[in-house]
């Protein structure tokens, strides 16, 4: 989705296109100029450009292109590398807009073990999965190492083409409707580590329940917000 995310675009060159006997597939990388350039975007963040009021933009003339190439495929998995460095010790995780069989089957082949539940991706037409019923979000934590990040993409690509659904992993589920803006981060000085659980302090300072387990998640930081909240759900 972003210019600045390189593993994609690796798998782009291994795998543009191919078929199975029960799966057909193509990679496509969302905004080619950026990657060119090495910049997250040109004009605005494709990610947030599917709306009809966003084609004035590049982004939102390639929007309106993705979501027509989106429709002629049954699932739809966007694979980001993040824009930011990370330690290795950050999990990857997924994001879906809600908790479906069809989801749950979707991500079955996929390896990341924490699951993000974020309505926003449905709900708000400025994203793609308010266009296509079935959008998957993966994120794998971007590191110094290109081919690191490209390897534990690559992993899950060649599941979900092979349609592995034999993996066994536990996973844990976040329900993530909380915002917090940029001056509430530096009032609150909230721990600055993805998927480490908050602390009491921390689950006080935001007025949330101290008896809850809520972590940050930072997949779309903004001048408006630092992160989004999610309260794990519990029974998966």
């Amino acid at each position: 989705m972003r210019g600045d995310e390189s593993a994609g675009y690796k798998l782009f060159q291994d795998y543009p296109y191919g078929q199975t006997d029960e799966v057909e597939w193509s990679v496509v990388v969302g905004n080619a100029h950026a990657l060119m350039l090495q910049i997250p975007f040109l004009e605005s963040d494709l990610e947030r450009s599917f709306a009809d009021a966003s084609s004035a933009t590049y982004e939102g003339e390639q929007a309106h292109i993705l979501k027509g190439v989106a429709q002629q495929y049954d699932e739809v998995f966007i694979m980001r590398s993040g824009s930011q460095i990370r330690s290795r010790s950050w999990e990857d995780y997924a994001i879906i807009p809600e908790v479906t069989e069809q989801f749950k089957n979707q991500l079955q082949p996929c390896s990341p073990k924490i699951i993000g539940v974020y309505p926003e991706h449905s709900n708000n037409s400025s994203y793609l999965g308010a266009h296509h019923s079935t959008v998957a979000t993966l994120y794998y934590q971007k590191t110094f190492d290109v081919y690191h990040d490209y390897e534990r993409m690559l992993v899950d690509f060649e599941s979900i083409i092979h349609q592995d659904h034999a993996k066994m992993r536990k996973t844990k589920w976040y329900d993530i409707k909380r915002v917090v803006g940029w001056e509430e981060h530096k009032k609150n000085d909230l721990t600055d580590c993805e998927m480490v659980e908050l602390s009491k302090e921390d689950k006080t300072s935001l007025s949330l329940s101290v008896e809850s387990n809520y972590v940050p998640f930072f997949f779309a930081q903004s001048k408006e917000w630092y992160c989004h909240i999610g309260a794990e759900m519990k029974g998966f």
